[in-house]
């Protein structure tokens, strides 16, 4: 029982940090990698996909390391939940990239939207499962719709 608290613990977690990776590191840090995904393209591959491998690199270590010390194996699997949810609302609900699910579901229809403020604007919101858009950069979007998801 105390694995599966962990596990969900870790998974709920995941979402300040990668909005904060996001943010920090990839807008900042690490943008000449990040930026490839702000720009149209004519590839399936970009050089931000290289984000994934280096968590999943960091994900496996935590597996190696719950050999001999269990509750990293719980850290592991909360860090691969979080991941595989990103990957379908990012790269399929979102920019369709491996696969789509098209649907006006409201909250399909949110991400989709708030994705579009955050690279039409490059700013907030910078979380993926549950991005908090500002009012003002919502409003503006609307003023002035651009679909910018169209080029991914």
């Amino acid at each position: 029982m105390q694995s599966v608290l962990i596990i969900i613990l870790v998974a709920l977690l995941m979402e300040p940090i990668t909005t904060y990776t996001h943010k920090v590191v990839m807008h900042k840090t690490l943008w000449v990698w990040h930026k490839s995904h702000h720009q149209q393209k004519g590839t399936p591959l970009e050089l931000n996909d290289l984000f994934p491998v280096v968590f999943s690199i960091f994900s496996v270590g935590l597996f190696i390391i719950g050999m001999s010390r269990p509750v990293f194996t719980s850290i592991a699997i909360g860090i691969t939940i979080y991941g595989l949810a990103y990957f379908v609302v990012h790269e399929i609900i979102i920019h369709s990239r491996f696969g789509s699910l098209p649907s006006q579901n409201r909250l399909f229809t949110y991400w989709r939207f708030s994705h579009n403020v955050h690279h039409q604007f490059h700013a907030a919101p910078y979380g993926f499962i549950v991005p908090i858009t500002p009012k003002n950069l919502a409003q503006k979007a609307k003023d002035n719709p651009r679909d910018l998801l169209d080029r991914f």
